[in-house]
């Protein structure tokens, strides 16, 4: 089940920015006469905003023992009765396989360690993180840089869980430090535009587009249409067309949604635009203390692929790099996966398997097994973005100097960017150009020299004096042809939420499902990879705890269909 969720999150602080403009537009309609203006609104969300940074430091020591309270993991959980506590070469040890080594994946089989059952991790290429991905001293010396995921938000609990439980320190984009700079800019059509001229610019639409929300049910997935139907086979492109959205404010919805998603807006259901502006019950009081939240506003101290790295200290022993799945068959009693390695193929069972790799490499993969129509159509068409990075070093900090804080939204080639450097000690600098969709792909082409030269083109617009500034170093990672992913994350295009969402992380009988696409909250995000890992770790052990008879009738009529 697929809900609208009361907090939506984003991918980048800007974004976040940017759903607070909008929000707070759609609120200012739903205000009785007499009641405070969009100006007002705003007012009251950057005093929120301004106190909550204000006093950050005066807290912190309690806000770490809030959150060491909060978070701090509680005794393993129990093994289900069917499984023995010994070790995996034991008769009586059920034989579990993971598939792929990103945060699903490890912290699938580190719940699982944790309840005394051991799973074999099998991982197609030679390294740990899956999209979880940090580089050091690529674009100055002491910085890190993320080429993956990167902005942890304060709702994503099992990623701050982990962070607490492996003692790493977090940076805050929304720190006292921030407080000289401007948070976000959009630059459009040459000119600085402030969120205050956003919320302004969008208060004529937002009552029509707010009827549209309302409309909607409580659900919308493959169960439950929930009224969702038409406006999830319309394309956000033609959403916007149908509602005259013009001007500056269709370029800024145009790069803010391509880069957040990875897809061109004629590519994405409309249902993901509606979904962002109706967040949470406008009308409610609570909707003043949401438009003050700074959504994906952590990082890990020296990169976020220390959690990946973490969760692989704990279960080193289980995995088993340059294992690339194959085809995966079912048998009377459990499975038979076959991985392409050094030396050629080899066959292994397993009676349970989790696979946690993306459906884009999931779909190359032979499956002889009987699935329910609706997994195959996900696994098969779900779309996946088009997004990809291209980091530039610079000597110091030219935007910070003008009063930016380089969180940008743009009609440029670079469609956005942000200080990948920001709290990071010493003078380098770093912009991170982040770009979806066709822009995306053309970002693939050429050298990454010659991507930044034409990308800093838009960035001196912006930022006049930053060329002069660039310390010569640059590099690019570019998700849809890197071939562990073939894609950015999970992104639905028209028609899909109502065919497919809710479908994704559906076990069938003895295979389960993990990572972002699975995630019904968190979808996209590294959250959403965690969390699904945990929560097959749970199911599996669910399933183990089910009667043997019972779990071999299924087992015995899934390999029976796939004959």
């Amino acid at each position: 089940m697929r809900t609208s969720p009361e907090v939506q999150v984003s991918r980048s602080p800007l974004f976040g920015s940017l759903g607070r403009a909008l929000r707070i537009a759609a609120l200012a309609t739903r205000q009785p006469s007499g009641g405070p203006s969009a100006e007002e609104i705003l007012e009251r969300a950057y005093t929120r905003r301004r106190f909550l940074r204000e006093s950050a430091l005066a807290t912190v020591g309690l806000t770490v023992g809030t959150w060491a309270c909060r978070s701090e993991p509680g005794p393993p959980a129990t093994a289900p009765p069917s499984a023995s506590r010994s070790s995996a070469g034991s008769p009586a040890s059920p034989r579990i396989a993971v598939v792929g080594a990103g945060v699903a994946g490890l912290n699938a089989a580190y719940k699982l360690q944790q309840a005394g059952l051991t799973a074999r991790i099998f991982e197609g290429s030679d390294r740990i993180g899956g999209r979880m991905f940090t580089a050091t001293d690529l674009l100055g010396d002491g910085l890190t840089t993320e080429l993956g995921g990167e902005f942890i938000d304060s709702t994503h609990e099992e990623m701050l869980a982990l962070m607490t439980e492996f003692g790493l320190e977090r940076l805050d984009t929304q720190a006292p430090e921030a407080a000289a700079l401007k948070p976000e800019t959009y630059f459009i059509n040459r000119r600085h535009y402030t969120q205050a001229q956003a919320v302004r610019a969008f208060v004529p639409l937002a009552k029509r587009i707010l009827e549209d929300y309302d409309s909607l049910g409580d659900v919308v997935d493959y169960k439950t249409e929930g009224g969702g139907s038409a406006f999830d086979r319309q394309s956000i492109a033609e959403y916007l067309d149908g509602h005259g959205v013009t001007g500056w404010m269709r370029e800024l919805l145009d790069a803010a949604y391509v880069t957040e998603y990875g897809l061109d807006t004629g590519e994405q259901s409309a249902l993901n635009f509606l979904f962002l502006i109706g967040t949470g019950d406008l009308a409610d009081r609570r909707a003043f203390s949401l438009l003050g939240e700074s959504d994906e506003r952590y990082k890990v101290r020296g990169g976020n692929q220390r959690i990946v790295d973490e969760l692989a200290k704990r279960v080193e022993p289980q995995i088993q790099r340059r294992h690339r799945l194959e085809a995966l068959r079912s048998r009377e009693q459990g499975f038979t996966l076959t991985f392409q390695r050094d030396g050629g193929a080899v066959d292994e069972d397993a009676d349970v398997v989790i696979l946690a790799i993306p459906f884009t490499l999931l779909r190359e993969v032979k499956m002889e097994l009987d699935l329910p129509a609706v997994k195959k159509k996900a696994i098969q068409e779900l779309g996946y973005g088009a997004n990809a990075k291209v980091l530039v070093g610079f000597r110091n900090r030219p935007w910070q100097a003008q009063g930016f804080s380089g969180d940008t939204y743009t009609d440029e080639a670079f469609q956005l960017a942000w200080d990948n450097s920001f709290l990071q000690q010493g003078p380098a600098g770093g912009l991170t150009l982040y770009s979806g969709g066709k822009a995306a792909l053309a970002v693939g082409e050429g050298t990454a020299e010659a991507v930044a030269e034409r990308l800093m083109t838009g960035v001196e617009r912006a930022y006049p004096g930053a060329t002069a500034m660039r310390n010569g170093k640059v590099a690019r990672f570019h998700w849809p042809t890197f071939p562990w992913t073939k894609g950015s994350y999970s992104c639905y295009k028209p028609g899909q939420w109502t065919t497919i969402a809710g479908a994704e992380g559906e076990p069938v009988g003895d295979l389960f499902f993990a990572g972002e696409h699975c995630s019904y909250d968190f979808q996209g995000y590294m959250n959403g990879g965690a969390q699904s890992g945990a929560d097959a770790a749970k199911a599996v052990m669910a399933r183990l705890s089910m009667p043997k008879a019972a779990r071999l009738r299924f087992s015995s009529r899934l390999a029976a269909a796939a004959v």
